[in-house]
């Protein structure tokens, strides 16, 4: 069994990807408002703590995508006969990249709907003792240069309960 910040980031992403679900949601949203984005597919969500400088150089990421990550774990024993129980953070690092600083500036918004709108479909049982309660925070970053010549990120933290025997 992968530990639990592998096992945590990897239920995150496998939500994001299956049946090709964030690159659909993100499409129907784009349609209803009548404006075009760059889609997010399988091939660009990735788990990775990668930061955008290192893994434009050293990994040769291509934008925009989506870095899913485990950021904290806090072992707390909320249940007393389990050998694992608590919380873990779980992060989703959005990154959108464009020639003009509109671009990212306005699709991050877009991107953002659609995490959102498709972890709060998946409230419950992740499987594996991972439930996710429906609590997220969303934090973005101002546009700055970079990647395509402009690069803003949005991180979106996800708050999950934990438990395994």
């Amino acid at each position: 069994m992968l530990p639990m910040t592998l096992s945590a980031a990897a239920k995150l992403a496998d939500i994001l990807i299956s049946n090709s679900a964030f690159e659909n949601t993100l499409a129907s949203i784009a349609s209803s408002n009548g404006v075009a984005i760059p889609g997010i597919g399988a091939r660009n969500i990735l788990l990775s703590s990668v930061p955008s400088d290192i893994g434009d150089l050293a990994e040769q990421y291509t934008y925009p995508r989506i870095a899913v990550y485990c950021s904290s774990f806090e072992n707390s024993h909320l249940e007393k006969f389990s050998s694992i129980s608590g919380a873990a953070s779980v992060v989703a690092e959005i990154w959108s990249s464009g020639n003009f600083v509109s671009d990212p500036n306005s699709w991050i918004h877009f991107y953002i709907e659609a995490f959102t709108s498709l972890i709060q479909a998946n409230i419950g049982d992740w499987g594996d003792g991972i439930w996710y309660p429906g609590t997220f925070e969303v934090q973005i970053q101002p546009p700055k240069r970079g990647g395509f010549g402009f690069l803003q990120m949005a991180r979106i933290q996800c708050h999950l309960l934990v438990g395994r025997n």
